[in-house]
C-alpha cells in the first residue's frame, strides 16, 4: 500500500482509542481481540456483511420497509448517545473539531473530488460555484461557533453493520468535535 507508514500508525491509534471510548458511552463497535501494533494489525471482530444500506435495499426490494424503521430507530438512538458524550480534553475526539477551515474543507470535497474530475463547467457556472462557497464561508464561520459535540463524521448506512440484531459503527476513527446535526444530516441524507 501507498499510503504513509505514519499516517497508517496513527489512524491505527485513533481507532484504538475511540472504539473505546465508543464502548464507554454504550455504542457497540467490533470486538478487539488482539492489538498487534507492532504489525499495524487489529485482531476484531466479524460482523459480517449486513450493512444498513444493504437491509434497506433489500427491504425497498422485497416491500419489507416496516423493518428498516427499527433499524433507523436504533440508529436515532446511537446518535442521540452522541450528544450526551462528556467533553473531556483527555479525549482524542475533544482535541480535534470542525472549525471554519475543517468545515470549508467538507464543504469543498464534493467540488473538488467530483466537480473538477467530472465536468467542466461554463464560465458562468464556475462564477455562481465560486459565489457559493464564499457564502459557504459565513455558513462555517456560524457552524464553528456553535455548541459543539462529539460526530461520528461519517455517519450513513455503509458505516452501520447489523450482526446478530445489534447496530454496531465502523470507521469512527475520524470522530472530533463539532456541531450537533452533522451525524443527523449524514444519515437522513445518506449519500449510498
Amino acid at each position: 500500500d501507498d499510503k504513509d507508514p505514519i499516517e497508517f500508525q496513527r489512524g491505527f491509534c485513533d481507532w484504538i482509542e475511540l472504539a473505546k471510548t465508543l464502548k464507554q458511552g454504550n455504542i457497540a463497535t467490533p470486538n478487539i481481540f488482539k492489538v498487534m501494533e507492532q504489525h499495524g494489525a487489529i485482531l476484531i471482530e466479524d460482523c459480517g456483511d449486513q450493512t444498513l444500506e444493504k437491509l434497506v435495499i433489500n427491504a425497498r426490494n422485497n416491500n419489507t420497509i416496516n423493518n428498516i424503521k427499527t433499524w433507523y430507530h436504533k440508529a436515532g438512538a446511537m446518535f442521540l448517545s452522541f450528544l450526551d458524550f462528556k467533553k473531556d480534553p483527555n479525549q482524542l475526539w475533544c482535541q480535534r473539531s470542525f472549525d471554519q477551515n475543517k468545515l470549508l474543507s467538507e464543504l469543498s470535497f464534493f467540488a473538488t473530488q467530483y466537480l473538477n474530475q467530472h465536468w467542466t463547467p461554463s464560465n458562468e457556472t464556475r462564477q455562481d460555484i465560486t459565489r457559493f462557497f464564499e457564502d459557504a464561508k459565513q455558513l462555517c464561520v456560524h457552524l464553528s461557533q456553535e455548541p459543539s459535540y462529539f460526530v461520528h463524521r461519517d455517519f450513513h448506512s455503509r458505516n452501520l453493520m447489523i450482526t446478530d440484531d445489534r447496530l454496531l459503527v465502523l470507521d469512527f476513527q475520524d470522530a472530533r468535535l463539532g456541531p450537533a446535526p452533522y451525524d443527523l444530516v449524514s444519515l437522513c441524507f445518506d449519500p449510498y
